[in-house]
Protein backbone atom coordinates (compact mmCIF):
# COMPACT_ATOMS: atom_id res chain seq x y z
CA UNK A 1 0.00 0.00 0.00
CA UNK A 2 2.95 2.58 1.17
CA UNK A 3 4.14 2.02 -2.12
CA UNK A 4 1.55 2.41 -4.22
CA UNK A 5 0.96 5.80 -2.18
CA UNK A 6 4.17 6.39 -3.38
CA UNK A 7 4.06 5.22 -7.20
CA UNK A 8 0.65 7.87 -7.59
CA UNK A 9 2.13 10.72 -6.12
CA UNK A 10 5.34 10.67 -8.48
CA UNK A 11 2.54 10.36 -11.24
CA UNK A 12 0.94 13.09 -10.34
CA UNK A 13 1.30 15.97 -13.00
CA UNK A 14 0.33 19.11 -14.36
CA UNK A 15 -1.97 21.37 -11.58
CA UNK A 16 -2.63 18.69 -9.46
CA UNK A 17 1.30 18.00 -9.14
CA UNK A 18 2.07 21.77 -8.23
CA UNK A 19 -1.00 22.10 -6.63
CA UNK A 20 0.76 19.46 -4.16
CA UNK A 21 3.80 21.08 -4.12
CA UNK A 22 2.66 24.44 -3.25
CA UNK A 23 0.99 22.84 0.10
CA UNK A 24 3.77 20.91 0.73
CA UNK A 25 6.17 24.23 0.57
CA UNK A 26 2.98 25.75 2.93
CA UNK A 27 4.14 23.27 5.59
CA UNK A 28 7.83 23.50 5.57
CA UNK A 29 9.31 26.33 4.23
CA UNK A 30 10.37 28.17 7.36
CA UNK A 31 11.05 31.65 8.56
CA UNK A 32 14.57 32.04 6.79
CA UNK A 33 16.04 33.03 3.74
CA UNK A 34 16.82 29.67 1.81
CA UNK A 35 16.10 27.92 -2.04
CA UNK A 36 14.38 25.36 -3.13
CA UNK A 37 15.44 22.85 -5.17
CA UNK A 38 13.43 20.83 -7.61
CA UNK A 39 14.16 17.52 -10.13
CA UNK A 40 15.16 18.62 -13.76
CA UNK A 41 11.83 17.20 -15.24
CA UNK A 42 10.38 19.49 -12.43
CA UNK A 43 11.90 22.45 -13.66
CA UNK A 44 10.91 21.49 -17.01
CA UNK A 45 7.41 21.32 -16.28
CA UNK A 46 7.12 24.00 -13.84
CA UNK A 47 4.30 26.62 -14.56
CA UNK A 48 4.90 29.88 -15.69
CA UNK A 49 4.54 32.04 -12.49
CA UNK A 50 4.99 28.99 -10.00
CA UNK A 51 8.79 30.78 -8.75
CA UNK A 52 6.29 33.74 -7.81
CA UNK A 53 4.11 31.51 -6.08
CA UNK A 54 7.40 30.10 -4.02
CA UNK A 55 8.40 33.64 -3.05
CA UNK A 56 4.63 34.40 -1.78
CA UNK A 57 4.89 31.17 -0.21
CA UNK A 58 8.05 31.86 1.56
CA UNK A 59 7.31 35.50 2.63
CA UNK A 60 3.71 34.45 4.32
CA UNK A 61 5.93 32.62 6.43
CA UNK A 62 8.23 35.46 7.10
CA UNK A 63 11.40 33.99 5.24
CA UNK A 64 12.19 34.19 1.32
CA UNK A 65 12.81 31.23 -1.09
CA UNK A 66 14.41 31.23 -4.33
CA UNK A 67 14.38 29.07 -7.26
CA UNK A 68 17.28 26.81 -7.56
CA UNK A 69 18.10 26.67 -11.19
CA UNK A 70 20.47 23.19 -10.80
CA UNK A 71 18.03 20.60 -10.53
CA UNK A 72 18.70 17.49 -7.69
CA UNK A 73 17.88 14.03 -8.40
CA UNK A 74 14.14 13.59 -7.31
CA UNK A 75 11.23 11.46 -7.97
CA UNK A 76 9.12 13.98 -6.86
CA UNK A 77 9.00 16.84 -4.25
CA UNK A 78 11.71 19.10 -3.46
CA UNK A 79 14.84 20.38 -1.16
CA UNK A 80 14.97 23.10 1.08
CA UNK A 81 18.57 24.83 1.61
CA UNK A 82 19.13 27.09 4.51
CA UNK A 83 22.73 27.96 5.19
CA UNK A 84 23.66 24.99 3.92
CA UNK A 85 21.35 22.75 5.68
CA UNK A 86 19.50 20.54 3.48
CA UNK A 87 15.78 19.23 4.00
CA UNK A 88 14.87 16.96 2.15
CA UNK A 89 10.83 16.93 1.10
CA UNK A 90 11.29 14.40 -1.54
CA UNK A 91 8.07 12.19 -1.61
CA UNK A 92 10.31 9.35 -1.19
CA UNK A 93 12.03 10.85 2.07
CA UNK A 94 8.97 11.87 3.65
CA UNK A 95 6.84 8.36 3.03
CA UNK A 96 10.15 6.72 4.78
CA UNK A 97 10.05 9.30 7.47
CA UNK A 98 6.76 8.23 8.06
CA UNK A 99 6.81 4.17 7.06
CA UNK A 100 5.89 2.99 10.64
CA UNK A 101 2.99 5.17 11.09
CA UNK A 102 1.68 4.68 7.91
CA UNK A 103 1.93 0.71 7.90
CA UNK A 104 -0.02 1.06 11.18
CA UNK A 105 -3.04 2.78 9.91
CA UNK A 106 -2.67 0.73 6.69
CA UNK A 107 -3.04 -2.54 9.46
CA UNK A 108 -5.70 -0.52 10.94
CA UNK A 109 -8.04 -0.06 7.83
CA UNK A 110 -7.37 -4.31 6.99
CA UNK A 111 -7.42 -5.81 9.81
CA UNK A 112 -10.03 -3.51 12.44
Amino acid sequence: MIDKAYSELCKKDGDEYFTLIKKMLEKFALARSGEVYFSEKDLERMPEGFEDEIKAIAAAKGGSLSLAKEPKELDGGFILVYGGVEENCSFKALISAKKDELADKVHQLIFA
